[in-house]
């Protein structure tokens, strides 16, 4: 009886220990696969966390570490891996103050990576796409009426510059009427402000044309009017009303384009 009793025991054992080798093989072929990926997901949201949709790998890898692996993966030696792994505690909804301690160890984390959005990839650091992604994070949590620890402190931080806006990445001068056009709405450089609110002037050879902006969203009255300039035509962007992570309103810098 006892004989059987050890025998059990000792496939219980080597049953879990099997599944402790397997899972813990599948993460690391999935850590080394990571590592050779060469730029990062836009994940910044207002509706809160959701699954990455462009890089399996990082999803599987997220999946399957536990809160204590992500964050020690955040200090891998990948930029690409350690800006995953912290999404992966945000997607995971670990405490506030642990992502906040996590994103403290890496304020001076500029490590390069490349940050591929619907249309556009460009470099920024690590720090800042920590930053990006706590706060849609911190908009998620607003919106659900928890607590402003995360706000509060990374405004404390200040990790991004003052905001500014552009169209088609451009802020003043000559755009092209074809890029004016592609551009859906307005780009501001920091994600820790929103924009609320805009005014669109068109100057057609003097006849001035003004349109309020509701959001970021360029209207399809204001592409119309934009298509029928001509070369040397002025459109203004003014009056840029943006709401800070703190709850703050500001008004961003204008904008005087000129089409090419």
């Amino acid at each position: 009886m006892k004989q059987k009793k050890y025998i059990c025991l000792v496939l219980v054992l080597i049953f879990f220990s099997s599944c402790y080798i397997g899972k813990k093989s599948r993460r690391d072929s999935l850590l080394k696969e990571l590592r050779k990926s060469p730029k990062v997901e836009d994940l910044y949201m207002d509706s809160g966390p959701g699954k990455i949709k462009t890089n399996k790998t990082a999803q599987s890898l997220i999946d399957i570490c536990s809160i204590k692996t992500l964050v020690k993966f955040c200090s891998d030696t990948s930029p690409v891996v350690r800006c995953y792994m912290f999404y992966g505690l945000i997607e995971k909804n670990v405490d506030e103050k642990t992502i906040l301690d996590v994103f403290k160890m890496h304020l001076n984390d500029t490590s390069k990576v490349v940050l591929q959005t619907d249309s556009l990839a460009f470099e920024i650091n690590a720090k800042l796409y920590m930053a990006y992604e706590i706060m849609g994070y911190s908009w998620a949590l607003k919106n659900r009426n928890k607590n402003k620890l995360l706000e509060t402190e990374l405004r404390k931080l200040k990790p991004l510059e003052d905001p500014f806006v552009t169209v088609a990445g451009v802020h003043s001068g000559i755009i092209s009427k074809e890029d004016f056009l592609k551009s859906d709405s307005l780009i501001c450089t920091s994600k820790f402000c929103k924009i609320i609110s805009y005014t669109l002037i068109t100057n057609n050879n003097g006849e001035l044309v003004s349109y309020i902006g509701s959001g970021k969203a360029l209207t399809s009255e204001m592409k119309k009017n934009i298509s029928e300039l001509q070369s040397g035509n002025k459109v203004y962007i003014e009056d840029i009303k943006a709401l800070y992570i703190d709850g703050t309103l500001h008004t961003l810098a204008p904008l005087n384009l000129k089409i090419k």
